[in-house]
């Protein structure tokens, strides 16, 4: 059974009541208490329930301008990368909602560097993991080549997922043509 407030989120979301409706709906005073769902994230985060940070991540993104996104969410994202316990569905998730810029570079490498999958665990690795992994790559080409993008491609010329290794050598060719 779903509680009002998970109720009147769900159906914002999908768009079944407008935001007028769901301010004056909602069991809390949202207008006065802006922070309201970023605490309850926080707090979310804190006791490791993916479904609720899930849900508070949305509803903080569907409430808040790109500014607000950038200004409190950013970090939260980042945040959550670097814990071990999120699982690879929510880290691509993470990965799309960040910035493509030069100070997220280093998050790009940390989830290349990530497998929750056992090494024998090829079918899952290459359904889950290597796509984000591809994401990744791109990521770091379109935030600039340099000596360090290229040099993790190249790591990536021997993979034994067909996927990444083709992509590095488009990536590659495409940094040496713009040279």
């Amino acid at each position: 059974m779903k509680s009002k407030e998970e109720s009147l989120i769900y159906n914002l979301l999908t768009n079944k009541i407008d935001l007028d409706t769901f301010y004056n709906e909602y069991p809390v005073n949202l207008k006065e208490n802006k922070n309201y769902f970023y605490e309850k994230l926080l707090i979310s985060i804190e006791k490791q329930d993916l479904n609720k940070i899930e849900e508070y991540l949305d509803i903080e993104e569907y409430l808040n301008d790109n500014e607000y996104i950038k200004n409190n969410l950013d970090k939260i994202y980042k945040q959550l990368i670097i814990k071990d316990w999120i699982p690879s569905y929510f880290l691509e998730r993470l990965l799309d909602s960040l910035e493509l810029n030069t100070e997220n570079r280093k998050y790009f490498i940390r989830i290349l560097g990530i497998n929750n999958f056992d090494k024998n665990d090829t079918n899952d690795i290459e359904t889950f993991i290597v796509p984000i992994w591809k994401k990744c790559l791109w990521n770091l080409y379109k935030t600039g080549s340099n000596d360090e993008t290229l040099n993790i491609l190249k790591r990536y010329l021997e993979s034994p997922y067909e996927d990444l290794s083709n992509t590095a050598k488009i990536l590659i060719q495409k940094i040496i043509n713009q040279h």
